[in-house]
């Protein structure tokens, strides 16, 4: 132990320099679900029990939303961290399913109008029977579900998802997520349409919500919830594996309808390329035999396409032996129970609970690269993962016939079949090497080392342990030596460092709605030029969309070979139909910029879920337009401000009191309101510039309180870190007032909003943007003389914004086409892009 000691001190600095995981986290062997429907039902001792079965790897929580945001930002998290700090110390995992729909907060619930009050296309929810699972059969009689596409409901779960991510995405334990949203009562593909009359309700939400366009009597509508809250997964979510689960409970007009929707939504997750995550699929139906789905088949199939497969039984085989255990595929459909009151002669009414633990997961392994252990035809596919209810679990404890089978089911699961290929776009393509993965969990990592250390000095058969990684029969310092030798290799190619943080260069800053200059296209020293416009030149109608300006412009960056860069403003330069629309909560302020400059006009509110939802909706189409184009390269987040690309709303003394009037005269809340917005413009600009880079510009007074101080700079951290932490490979941070201090502009002090923006150098995209030249050069509210000609103020403020490791600068179109800053930009931008 003395040499064992000092080799952990060399392994303890190779792990200083050596990625914990080499790819996305990816769940392998066998999980206790331990489904959390009531804040009762959870025992930390009985995560105690599961974690303690060897042949378990790992815990499944499921819980309901409902109780993990019990108010509007409060998260009640402590269950799933106690769970995740119980599993770490005994070197296993953590999936998590959480459940919205029926199990959404009643604050949220609260938000939405329900339809059967009017049938008008302001509301939210409808009333349900919940379909399965506790409650349903009427036992609860009817339930609000909100509706797959209400706005204020994608919203808000998204905000949970992003905290979520937040505090999870970079601990390695907590290996995947399932994907929810336009669900009922779990993550699978169901909705409540068991009925009629249930029928007849959603045939007249999509007629009131979608009139024409083909959604009538179709799932297109809940297609198209599925697309999108599968990109967001793989947008908010770090290195994990993101789970889709099959299920035919979508809705039903005609015969097919569910099996071509599910059809659809596994195609596009299929089709969807992740750049963050690992795509996993999992039936959780898994029964001995399922005569009216294909089920687990899908999800073989489908692990030749480099998906994560699993399971999860359809409920607990050893309370459940009759139904579970079944094979017989003329009664299999019929619930154990009814089939043993009327024939209870047959055989499956005898099965034993291994039995039918033994039945179930010989279907589960059959036709699969791990059969042979089952005795069952062996194929192609390749299975990673099996979750198992707690009852299951708890039963094998104590019973050695059950806990033999799961036993076998740990070792085909974890045995050294190939693991699925990675579908992060940063994974190599090489095979990986898992040579120094002693504990079967997919990488190389620090719990290697603890069961090599616990293992080490035992002696047994050659091979008796994982450790004993020479097959000498004994774990010692030679097995430690290898385990090093493995981490070396691990370390030397799988190590890629992050080159790359967006586009570069110099980028010419033109007039709001103005189209650049000719010679502005032909300067070789420009890279790239910002775009400015308003949401209501580009949207002038609901649905429709005029996109002559910005094509005009894409397609003279693409024949100069120049980049483009759009600024969108909305709020008080929102289309008139937003404006007038009395649904859409509104506010009078002063105009801080623009056309509209210095009127009194109506703004609206930013956290106003209406606005923000048609805010999201142009994003969307302006993504869909110009996403995929090469000469488009970064975005300014906007939605949540009122006149320009800056996280900025108007100040003056009225407009103060106003916010405040409407944030309860506080103005934490009012710094929460606006956060919860920002948030959400963040994600959704992360959701749909996957390719580009998307930006939130600080400023000096960013939050519209006077004097806030602490308050200020705590915002602009915060959404900073958020974004940075949520998506870095798309969000970016600048800041709008570069100057040449300390020539001039000295008195006004921007520097920690530039020291942040500097922080995240390296780190994500950054940028900073010169003051306009009548501030910059005439040093307009600096309190001070300017010290120094027009080309030594620029050349200091460029100087500022490349000590400060900017990828890009964007300058005013009048300086870039000055003939006498020529050679200062020129050199800004050989620095910028290393020539």
């Amino acid at each position: 132990m003395k040499n064992l000691g000092r080799w952990s001190i060399v392994l303890f600095l190779l792990f200083c320099f050596l990625p914990i995981q080499t790819f996305a986290a990816q769940p392998r062997g066998i999980y206790a679900v331990y489904p959390i429907n009531e804040p009762s039902d959870y025992s930390s001792g009985t995560i105690d029990q599961l974690l303690g079965n060897p042949a378990v790897s790992g815990i499944t929580l499921r819980e309901r939303w409902m109780h993990l945001e019990p108010s509007d930002g409060s998260y009640q998290l402590k269950r799933i961290d106690e769970v995740i700090d119980k599993a770490a110390r005994v070197q296993k995992t953590v999936q998590l399913i959480l459940v919205p729909g029926f199990y959404s907060p009643s604050w949220m619930l609260g938000k939405l109008t329900r339809c059967e009050d009017g049938w008008v296309a302001t509301c939210g929810k409808a009333d349900f029977s919940i379909p399965y699972g506790p409650g349903s059969r009427g036992a609860n009689a009817l339930q609000s579900l909100p509706l797959p596409w209400n706005p204020t409901y994608t919203q808000y779960w998204q905000r949970f998802l992003g905290e979520v991510a937040r505090r999870y995405n970079t601990n390695p334990t907590v290996v995947s997520i399932a994907i929810a949203g336009p669900t009922s009562v779990s993550a699978e593909m169901s909705l409540p349409n068991d009925d009629e009359a249930e029928k007849a309700t959603w045939k007249k939400l999509l007629q009131l919500f979608y009139p024409a366009g083909g959604y009538q009597q179709s799932n297109k509508a809940i297609i198209e919830e599925w697309q999108k809250i599968i990109a967001f997964y793989d947008t908010v979510f770090r290195d994990k594996t993101i789970i889709l689960t099959e299920g035919s409970g979508l809705l039903k007009f005609t015969q097919g309808d569910q099996k071509r929707a599910k059809e659809e939504i596994v195609r596009t997750f299929l089709q969807t390329g992740f750049k963050n995550n690992t795509k996993g699929m999992q039936t959780s139906g898994m029964k001995a035999c399922r005569n009216f789905e294909s089920g687990i088949g899908n999800i073989k199939n489908v692990t030749s396409q480099s998906v994560v497969g699993g399971a999860q039984f359809n409920s607990s085989a050893t309370n459940n032996p009759s139904t579970m255990g079944c094979t017989d595929t003329n009664v299999c459909g019929r619930e154990g129970k009814a089939l043993c009151e009327t024939t209870p002669t047959h055989a499956c009414c005898s099965l034993t609970p291994a039995q039918a633990v033994a039945n179930v997961l010989s279907v589960f392994f059959s036709e699969t690269d791990q059969a042979q252990i089952f005795n069952v035809p062996v194929g192609a596919a390749h299975m990673s993962y099996l979750q198992v209810y707690k009852d299951d679990i708890l039963f094998a404890n104590t019973n050695p016939s059950v806990q033999e089978q799961f036993t076998k089911a740990k070792t085909a699961l974890l045995g050294t079949g190939s693991l699925p290929s990675p579908t992060t776009s940063t994974t190599p393509t090489q095979p990986t090497d898992v040579s120094g993965d002693l504990n079967g969990d997919g990488r190389s990592n620090l719990f290697d080392y603890n069961l090599l250390a616990t293992d080490f000095s035992k002696t047994g058969r050659p091979g008796f342990s994982r450790a004993d990684i020479n097959g000498d029969g004994t774990v010692n310092i030679k097995d430690f030596t290898v385990l090093i030798q493995y981490l070396y290799k691990a370390l030397i190619s799988r190590f890629t460092p992050t080159v790359s943080t967006g586009p570069r260069g110099v980028y010419a800053l033109v007039e709001w709605g103005a189209e650049p200059q000719a010679a502005t296209w032909q300067e070789p020293y420009v890279d790239g030029v910002v775009i400015r416009t308003y949401w209501h030149d580009l949207n002038p109608e609901r649905g429709v969309y005029v996109w002559d300006f910005l094509d005009r412009q894409v397609q003279k960056a693409l024949q100069y070979g120049k980049k483009v860069r759009f600024m969108v403003a909305p709020g008080f330069y929102s289309p008139n139909w937003i404006l007038s629309d009395p649904e859409i909560q509104k506010a009078s302020f002063t105009v801080p910029q623009g056309p509209d400059n210095g009127q009194v006009k109506q703004l609206p509110l930013p956290w106003d879920a209406r606005y923000l939802s048609t805010w999201f909706t142009f994003v969307d189409a302006l993504a869909q337009r110009y996403g995929d184009n090469p000469a488009f390269t970064y975005i300014s987040i906007t939605g949540p401000n009122s006149h320009n690309g800056e996280v900025s709303l108007p100040r003056e003394a009225g407009d103060v009191d106003m916010w405040l009037k409407l944030s309860d005269n506080n103005e934490t809340v009012l710094k929460n309101q606006l956060l919860g917005a920002w948030k959400q413009a963040i994600d959704r600009f992360c959701t749909d510039f996957p390719g580009q880079r998307a930006t939130i510009a600080l400023i000096l007074r960013s939050l519209p309180i006077r004097g806030a101080g602490p308050l200020e700079e705590a915002y602009k951290r915060e959404l900073a870190a958020y974004g940075a932490s949520s998506c870095p490979q798309v969000f970016g941070v600048q800041t709008n007032g570069l100057d040449g201090r300390p020539l001039g502009n000295a008195a006004e002090d921007d520097l920690p909003q530039w020291d942040l923006v500097a922080s995240y150098a390296g780190k994500i995209f950054t940028a900073f943007q010169t003051r306009a030249p009548g501030n910059l050069y005439q040093c307009k509210r600096s309190g001070k003389k300017c010290e120094g000609t027009k080309e030594e103020i620029l050349r200091q403020t460029i100087q500022n914004g490349l000590s400060r490791h900017a990828n890009v600068l964007e300058i005013y179109e009048s300086d870039i086409l000055d003939p006498t800053l020529t050679t200062i930009i020129t050199k800004a931008h050989n620095d910028l892009t290393g020539q």
